[in-house]
């Protein structure tokens, strides 16, 4: 059975009636509703960006390490979302292929430059 209750919408709440009972959850106990609506709303405050530490942009994998590893310490300190960090993380993941595929490119390129020079004479060693 559908909870009785009705939304502010005027429409007919969709949630399914306690056991015995015309309404949900939430409609039977109105002050439950506002503690959970309460903890949800705290969970997604806002955090103040004058408050974290300020990196300047990562060069390297030391560099996002330092970045991570504040990260994780604000999370644990609650002055950052866990979900605005998981996007940190994913970002720095993702940085750090690119440092390791430029790493690569970059030894690739004096590599072939260092052949060139030992065919054509330049260089014995």
């Amino acid at each position: 059975m559908r909870c009785s209750s009705q939304t502010r919408n005027g429409q007919r709440c969709k949630a399914a009636a306690l056991s015995g009972q015309p309404y949900c959850f939430l409609h039977s106990a109105p002050e439950k509703a506002r503690e959970v609506g309460a903890r949800g709303g705290s969970r997604r405050k806002v955090f103040d960006l004058s408050k974290l530490k300020d990196f300047p942009t990562a060069k390297n994998a030391t560099d996002l390490m330092e970045v991570t590893a504040q990260t994780l310490s604000d999370v644990r300190k609650g002055k950052i979302d866990a979900k605005v960090a998981n996007a940190i993380g994913g970002l720095a993941g993702v940085l750090m292929k690119l440092f390791e595929h430029t790493t690569f490119e970059e030894r690739l390129t004096r590599l072939e430059a260092f052949r060139e020079e030992y065919v054509r004479g330049k260089r014995t060693h």
